[in-house]
């Protein structure tokens, strides 16, 4: 019988967001009714057709009542033409802090994940989050919608909302609807996202720079061509002939403890983390069964050098910014050999994506990804790539606009590759006048030992949104994050090219 996936599986699949509840008061709120029912119900006749670029027709307008989590308050959905779907939920009048919370999305997508608004609203936020155009299945029953790709097959609308257009429609509206009912404008936006969240976050900064005043981007797919390679070659590379991981789940602690014992004390503490695994050259031949007898046989042996391999074509030339690093083992067991007889996630999102939604031209359900050819299909996608990736190093028209950018990215992190988020914050640097100026407005906090979106925005470190209230409403940059760890917490310091 399979198991389903854990919980930190369907949270890294969905939001990929917890915000600590630091200013909840949900014994008190539970005792106070919703003093404004008609004003919110009456939102349901709100006309937002001509809203300039975002017509938006309303769904529905309730008030939810009180609970011990959350206080009462009104909770709106509706639509941006075609079929973005949002919602919004709006503290009761007195409660509202006057400012707005937007939370990104994992994966793909292609459902509306409450948990940000109903977090966000507790702590006194117009707060509100998207579908980005597309209603998802879950075929493989993993409790969660954001693995499925089929919707992008021969839909390009629904491929460009979900790639930029979604998060900024929604916004619109959604502030829009926000004035309405509070007969004022918010004071200040923030947005929260990790991994596909992460890239939104991105994108917005690039091209929507007026959207919000606070970003918080943690774990960004920042560059989609290399995701899609990495997951492809890391999945194939632990296929046997018949379809059958090679690297099976037994086999990662055994993995994981040799990386340790090669490399915790590069740092100069054993504490079973790697402070920063691009010094770690673990030579994964101490694992074969001619030299232990806790050991993997040859064939796991080549198919573990091969998944640590940055993905290359047939001349050897590399085709991304790195593959796996030593230390990200943690998340192999959901993402990589498959889990309680659940598939990899990276393969099934990696399979979607080459049929319906990576290449310029997608090739549809026939195809086989075990086919991918690295020499060739690469540049076939290079207009998908530019639509969806978010890597312009341009934050000119953000900063100009008084934006604030804390970006985070967990150094072992085995879905997406914290190499991309070190190489575009030294691009940025470059071109936004150095890495002072650049610090004035946008900084990188590299965390050592934790896997993807789990060192931030899960309750491990400082809470991305007061880091960005102190920022953006009192002028305090962070200089450093705290992380916690078995050991104790630790202060992880603003990475600054070069240092």
């Amino acid at each position: 019988m399979r198991r389903s996936p854990g919980r930190n599986t369907v949270l890294a699949l969905t939001t990929l967001l917890l915000i600590p509840l630091a200013n909840a008061s949900p014994s008190t709120a539970a005792e106070q009714a919703f003093s404004a029912p008609e004003q919110c119900t009456a939102l349901r006749d709100l006309n937002l057709e001509t809203l300039p670029g975002a017509p938006t027709r309303m769904a529905n307008a309730e008030v939810v009542p009180a609970t011990q989590a959350t206080p009462s308050h009104c909770r709106v959905t509706g639509y941006v033409a075609p079929q973005v779907q949002f919602e919004l939920r709006l503290p009761d009048p007195a409660g509202w802090n006057g400012d707005f919370l937007f939370g990104g999305c994992g994966g793909l997508c292609g459902s509306i994940d409450s948990a940000t608004c109903v977090e966000g609203v507790s702590r006194g936020y117009a707060s509100a989050t998207t579908d980005t155009g597309h209603v998802g299945a879950d075929p493989l029953g993993l409790g969660t919608v954001v693995t499925d790709a089929l919707w992008a097959y021969g839909n390009e609308p629904a491929v460009v909302d979900w790639a930029h257009r979604g998060v900024h429609v929604a916004t619109l509206a959604t502030k829009k609807i926000t004035e309405s009912f509070y007969r004022r404008a918010p004071k200040l936006s923030y947005f929260l996202g990790c991994s596909n969240g992460g890239r939104q976050a991105m994108v917005e900064a690039q091209r929507y720079p007026d959207d919000f005043d606070g970003i918080w981007a943690g774990d960004s797919g920042i560059d989609y061509r290399t995701v899609t390679l990495n997951w492809v070659w890391a999945a194939n590379a632990n296929l046997g002939q018949n379809g059958e991981p090679i690297i099976v789940e037994a086999d990662v602690p055994l993995i994981h403890d040799a990386v340790l014992a090669q490399c915790d004390n590069l740092d100069g503490r054993v504490d079973g983390v790697l402070d920063d695994p691009r010094r770690c050259r673990f030579d994964v031949s101490a694992l074969d069964c001619a030299h232990t007898p806790k050991c993997l046989d040859g064939r796991k042996i080549a198919a573990l050098r091969r998944m640590y391999q940055t993905p290359v074509n047939s001349r050897g030339e590399e085709l991304t910014d790195g593959g796996l690093l030593p230390g990200s083992e943690g998340d192999w067991p959901t993402w990589l050999t498959g889990s309680g007889g659940f598939p990899p996630l990276a393969q099934v999102l990696a399979d979607g994506m080459l049929r319906y939604l990576a290449f310029d031209t997608p090739p549809g359900p026939g195809y086989n990804p075990r086919a991918f050819d690295f020499d060739t299909d690469p540049a076939k996608m290079k207009r998908r790539d530019e639509l969806v990736s978010a890597e312009n190093p341009d934050l000119s028209a953000f900063r100009a606009s008084g934006g604030k950018l804390l970006m985070t990215a967990d150094f072992a992190d085995g879905v997406l590759s914290p190499r991309s988020s070190l190489k575009y914050y030294d691009r940025a640097a470059h071109v936004n006048g150095g890495v002072a100026a650049t610090q004035r407005f946008y900084r990188l906090f590299m965390v050592p030992g934790k896997n993807h979106c789990s060192g931030a925005g899960l309750g491990e470190t400082a809470d991305p949104l007061r880091l960005l209230e102190d920022w953006v409403k009192r002028g305090v940059a962070p200089d450093t994050i705290t992380v916690q760890y078995p050991g104790g917490p630790r202060s992880i310091p603003a990475y600054a090219p070069g240092r």
